[in-house]
């Protein structure tokens, strides 16, 4: 009823289905190859995105070309998307600063490539969502070995190479460290279809999103929005029960 375009699939979680539409829309027509370089100037970061061309058959509303996703979230997990043509805005500080990444950006921040980030989270574990990793491996050690051996699953076919005291670890949770990747992978392929002019926010009915955040209490986001407290915003009727029904009889 507000104009804004969601997303929902029973047995899928919310990054799955994000994975999914931002595939899609790198793979589809949804892209222009009229890519200019520039500047991204974000709160604590400034990235240059140079992009490769892909497509140009779709554009915006108002002409322009679309040349790029943005996904905005805080969960770091999402940083395995990374490529090209997707980015990642996550916040350092609560919302008030926030770094926009790029491969670039993924590199000089955790030392690898986006694609290796679902091996190293398998390896260092997320607290947040509830799996370890392995014991005893820390950020750089992980970043080193995944350096040397590329994937989780070519450190463990080198565990011979690797520190005794290391490699101990790692044999020892090794069903862990596969589970953690397991939970890490964000699927991007999941059935659900991408249909660009129907994510349009210009589309957005602001006097409804002023209901929805009247009806929840939601005021800093109203000031936030801008939304007109002046006009005045019909409310949902309350609908007559059985009982009241029976009262009038």
């Amino acid at each position: 009823k507000i104009g804004v375009c969601i997303f929902e699939l029973d047995g899928y979680e919310a990054d799955d289905l994000i994975g999914t539409l931002a595939r899609q829309a790198t793979q589809s027509s949804v892209f222009s190859s009229q890519v200019s370089d520039k500047s991204h100037s974000v709160v604590g970061s400034s990235v240059q995105a140079n992009r490769k061309p892909v497509n140009q058959d779709q554009k915006t509303e108002n002409g322009e070309p679309i040349t790029e996703v943005i996904i905005v979230t805080g969960d770091r997990d999402m940083l395995q998307l990374v490529n090209h043509h997707v980015l990642v805005l996550a916040p350092i500080v609560g919302v008030t600063k926030m770094i926009l990444f790029d491969e670039d950006a993924v590199k000089a921040k955790y030392g690898l490539e986006p694609h290796q980030f679902v091996d190293y989270k398998a390896l260092v574990g997320d607290s947040s969502d509830n799996y370890p990793g392995v014991s005893g491996i820390g950020p750089k050690t992980a970043a080193d070995l995944l350096n040397k051996y590329h994937t989780l699953e070519g450190i463990y076919e080198n565990l011979g190479e690797i520190n005794p005291k290391t490699a101990e670890k790692l044999a020892t949770d090794a069903e862990q460290a596969a589970m953690a990747k397991k939970l890490a992978t964000i699927e991007v392929n999941a059935p659900i279809h991408l249909k660009p002019k129907e994510c349009l926010v210009s589309k957005m009915d602001r006097q409804a999103l002023l209901s929805e955040f009247e009806s929840l209490s939601f005021n800093s986001l109203i000031n936030r929005f801008k939304l007109d407290k002046t006009v005045k915003v019909e409310k949902p009727k309350k609908l007559k029960t059985s009982e009241d029904q029976l009262g009038l009889l």
